[in-house]
């Protein structure tokens, strides 16, 4: 079993925090005799609600592609709730290492019409 702190030497270790409105990182030092907060920093024009747009984005402007006589559904305020709820749940499923894909499928998303898509990691932009 290895030892994940030394008696010697500070360890070092980055906390990120990424919020629904804002995203924040600590740097700290762990000693056995203390914890010394050494940087922090905080972006309250970055969260999870602009990674849930994004993504909520890219399936409107799949589903228009689609249908192209269809209303967008980002105009239509009980379609973009739709869209932003399967938006955070896609966003919720690729959240864990290794998981590459997402399906999203919103039965009804505008004027009868359905979406179907699958979201990729390969795809994301950064």
């Amino acid at each position: 079993m290895k030892k994940e702190f030394s008696q010697t030497e500070p360890t070092y270790v980055m906390f990120v925090d990424l919020g629904a409105t804002g995203y924040s990182v600590s740097i700290v030092s762990f000693t056995p005799q203390k914890l010394t907060v050494l940087a922090t920093h905080y972006d309250s024009n970055l969260g999870g609600r602009d990674f849930d747009m994004a993504i909520a984005d890219w399936a409107a402007e799949g589903f228009t592609g689609k249908y192209k006589n269809a209303t967008d559904p980002r105009k239509k305020p009980k379609a973009l709730l739709k869209l932003l709820s399967a938006a955070e749940k896609a966003k919720k499923t690729m959240s864990p290492a290794g998981v590459k894909e997402a399906r999203i499928n919103i039965e009804c998303l505008v004027e009868e019409y359905d979406f179907n898509g699958a979201l990729k990691k390969e795809e994301v932009r950064a």
